[in-house]
């Protein structure tokens, strides 16, 4: 089959799909008549998305990190129905293509940044092998294939060593305590004298991407920046 022809049979293949099988939003539930850049969200619902003023992060979320190994962090969205109902689509409901769809999306809300970012490894925060084995991918590191691409992805420079239990219901001193030596570096070589981008789906109280900014910077890492999906504004 030429390229011609397999390029109209998916477009009629898609067409048909559209038909019978309408794409629906992910958080309201109704048909998407127009896509959107986030085909799991409807115009209406993609404009729910926040983003998280400059200054709440470098004010509020690195300043209540004591002690801070981060030297930077950009965080896309504020952790609302919207942004929640993205994550959750790739992290539990088995759709990393999506992820990678988000990470081109989020890469637009980053601007000029993005610049900066391309000189550094870029690191996703590693899931424990066991985790990873359950849910088939890492969510973090399609995202961040999506934002910069497959070859400027590190994934031999940090490993978790130990399993640890979700963090989503634990108070800001357990968090502390759950990921506390989980992570190790796998090539000490390698981080000496490097700039890092740690790149994680939500920063709630930033214990995780702490504690991986602390083992990067304790084996010679030069910098330690951080990026993030989402956040929730008022930690409940």
């Amino acid at each position: 089959m030429t390229a011609s022809l397999s390029h109209t049979f998916q477009t009629i293949s898609n067409a048909f799909q559209d038909l019978f099988f309408p794409p629906v939003c992910h958080r309201c539930e109704q048909i998407i008549h127009q896509k959107t850049d986030l085909p799991i969200l409807c115009e209406a619902c993609l404009n729910l998305l926040q983003p998280v003023p400059v200054e709440f992060t470098k004010e509020t979320l690195l300043e209540n990190i004591k002690p801070c190994f981060i030297d930077e962090l950009w965080i896309a969205y504020q952790f609302n129905g919207a942004a929640q109902v993205c994550i959750h689509a790739v992290k539990y409901h088995q759709m990393p293509e999506t992820g990678k769809r988000i990470g081109r999306f989020v890469s637009g809300q980053f601007g000029k940044e993005m610049a900066s970012f391309q000189d550094k490894c870029i690191v996703p925060i590693p899931l424990h092998p066991a985790r990873k084995k359950d849910r088939g991918y890492n969510q973090s590191e399609q995202v961040a294939v999506g934002m910069f691409g497959e070859k400027n992805i590190y994934r031999n420079v940090l490993q978790r060593r130990r399993y640890t239990e979700s963090q989503t219901k634990l108070s800001h001193a357990r968090r502390r305590e759950n990921v506390q030596n989980a992570f190790e570096v796998m090539d000490k070589k390698f981080v000496n004298g490097a700039d890092f981008v740690l790149l994680d789906d939500v920063f709630t109280t930033g214990a995780t991407m702490n504690e991986c900014a602390r083992v990067l910077k304790e084996n010679g890492a030069s910098t330690v920046s951080g990026i993030a999906l989402a956040t929730p504004l008022m930690d409940d």
